[in-house]
């Protein structure tokens, strides 16, 4: 288990994993991100600021490409 925000993306920057810290502070589960783009995730266009239920606040983001 790790304390740390992990989302890796393939070669055309979709989610392909999202780990369970992820999953419990964006209130979205690994199914309902798989194959999209962070971006559509947590800038929806209709946002102008990031998805507000999501805190990093202590956390590292690990970003990886496959």
């Amino acid at each position: 288990n790790v304390d740390a925000l992990v989302v890796v993306s393939d070669h055309e920057g979709r989610i392909c994993r999202f780990n369970a810290t992820c999953e419990k502070l964006s209130g979205f589960t690994f199914v309902e991100v798989k194959d999209k783009f962070p971006w559509d995730i947590f800038y929806p266009r209709q946002m102008s600021m990031p998805c507000p239920s999501i805190s990093t606040a202590g956390c590292k983001l690990v970003l990886s490409s496959t």
